[in-house]
């Protein structure tokens, strides 16, 4: 594996999302036998999680619209459909699932409520919508420190794009839209896991070389990487151990049903 999908299925993934995934699981109870779509899946940590719950006699299908992603997530795993597909406009007949699930798409959604709309529609009744997006960065201190030293040694459009991960972090926001797209009996909550990387670099590497600013395109060269990653790692020095750097992460987590 090599390039975007292959970063963030690297590193992100056992360091972040891998801890994430049976969080989701637990919230949403899969059965065994239901059909679920995991919305903007990136490299299928969710879906492989989900799949284990589903079972061969349900179906997992996971969707996103960055074909590097997909192509990493088909590497992976063959036991699952990937399909390229906008949240926005998703490719799949109207009542074909009982679950959608999506673990950090939301913030980037240009229209969250017709995301959530699609999720609806999608959804048989009585189905059900998981949602995750992470809380502030103020209760992200890792990532608050990339993004801080983004905008010292590259730029404040720069430094946005990174933290927009972020951007959706007060619950409120998150109930508002999945109520506006017509779900009912909501559940909330919010859940903090430790993340953990072998190093500031790998975190700086991970959230740069395979998140925002990778998924759009801009790449920094080696001497932007080293000063953003010796700034991470003054500031994040409390958090590392003599083996790894370990930082807690929070997220909100709605459950919904159709």
């Amino acid at each position: 594996m090599s390039g975007v999908g292959a970063d963030y299925e690297n590193i992100m993934v056992p360091a972040v999302f891998g801890t994430w995934a049976p969080v989701m699981a637990a919230f949403v109870k899969v059965a065994a036998g239901e059909r679920v779509l995991d919305v903007a899946c990136g490299t299928g940590v969710v879906a492989r999680e989900l799949y284990r719950h589903a079972g061969a006699n349900g179906t997992v299908v996971g969707c996103d619209s960055n074909a590097a992603m997909l192509e990493t997530a088909r590497e992976v795993s063959t036991e699952i459909e990937w399909r390229e597909s906008n949240a926005l406009d998703l490719s799949f007949e109207s009542a074909s699932f009982d679950v959608v699930t999506c673990q950090q798409g939301y913030q980037f959604f240009q229209n969250r409520l017709k995301a959530a709309q699609e999720a609806h529609r999608v959804l048989v009744n009585g189905g059900r919508i998981a949602v995750s997006v992470w809380c502030s960065l103020s209760e992200n201190p890792g990532q608050a420190a990339v993004v801080a030293a983004v905008e010292e040694f590259v730029g404040s459009d720069a430094a946005k794009m990174v933290g927009s991960a972020f951007g959706l972090g007060a619950k409120s926001q998150l109930q508002e839209f999945i109520s506006a797209a017509g779900f009912r009996e909501l559940q909330l909550a919010t859940e903090t896991r430790p993340a953990r990387f072998s190093s500031s670099e790998d975190l700086a590497i991970g959230l740069l070389r395979g998140g925002a600013l990778a998924r759009a395109g801009v790449e920094l060269n080696d001497d932007t990487m080293a000063q953003i990653t010796g700034r991470v790692s003054t500031s994040l020095a409390k958090y590392q151990t003599a083996s790894e750097l370990v930082f807690p992460m929070s997220a909100n987590i709605i459950l919904g049903q159709k």
